[in-house]
């Protein structure tokens, strides 16, 4: 599609916020007509999956009643051909643009709720749990505040981690910030907590001791981090804590 376009419009796409506004404005010629073209349909609603995936990543999955979908994380996905049918058909009050760019706080409610819905199986601990800061000059009069903490993760049972994070208390409420705006994967956490494939094994402990904030401002904060991850029955399984950032000097 991205081809297409750039051969037979001269617009070069690219997977972002402008080039899912270039979509909706693309598709306004079909609801006249009420339909779309099917092949025409799978290019286009692969091509919306796929500024979805390099917004805030994800993967795409085939549902074995649905069809294929693309999963923002283990516990929301969304369906982008069927989004673009319905809204050629002129039944979303919104944009494909506007519910886009909605997704961040439907990602993140959906997230919010799921940790806040009865008890955890991931235990999260960080050590200590109030961190002080400490300053980090660069030798030429400047630098900045760090945070400095520890983070164990552990399971009773066997498990495979499948996305985690950081929430910050933020104006209010609370805001996702990890680095890029995307979850954070498997493959970041074997890394990271030194865990072979990202499969926690029952009982043992996965610890990350730089755990870290840096600013250049001295100021208080709290931050979330949570862990979502399947169990042996295949059973979204979750964990969070809590690390209060004071803002006096270590």
């Amino acid at each position: 599609f991205v081809q297409w376009v750039e051969e037979k419009k001269g617009i070069r796409l690219r997977y972002d916020d402008d080039g899912v506004r270039w979509l909706d404005n693309f598709l306004l010629q079909y609801r006249p007509l009420g339909e779309i073209n099917e092949n025409l349909l799978v290019d286009v609603g692969s091509y919306y999956g796929e500024c979805m995936f390099h917004k805030f990543g994800g993967q795409w999955e085939e549902h074995p009643d649905q069809g294929w979908m693309f999963k923002l994380c283990s516990i929301m996905a969304m369906y982008p051909f069927g989004m673009v049918r319905r809204h050629v058909e002129n039944k979303y009050g919104d944009s494909l643009f506007g519910i886009y760019s909605g997704y961040q706080d439907m990602l993140e409610k959906k997230i919010l709720d799921f940790l806040s819905d009865g008890p955890s199986q991931i235990q999260v601990t960080h050590t200590p749990s109030k961190v002080r800061p400490v300053w980090v000059g660069d030798g030429q009069g400047s630098g900045h505040y760090s945070w400095e903490y520890e983070t164990k993760v552990t399971t009773h049972g066997t498990a495979t981690l499948l996305e985690f994070g950081v929430f910050r208390w933020l104006e209010g409420r609370w805001r996702l910030t990890n680095a890029g705006g995307k979850l954070y994967r498997r493959e970041q956490f074997a890394q990271w907590y030194s865990c072979e494939l990202g499969i926690l094994k029952a009982d043992r402990v996965y610890k990350d001791s730089k755990s870290w904030l840096k600013t250049s401002a001295l100021r208080s904060g709290r931050a979330r981090w949570f862990f979502l991850a399947s169990d042996s029955r295949g059973q979204i399984i979750k964990g969070d804590a809590i690390v209060e950032e004071l803002d006096q000097l270590s």
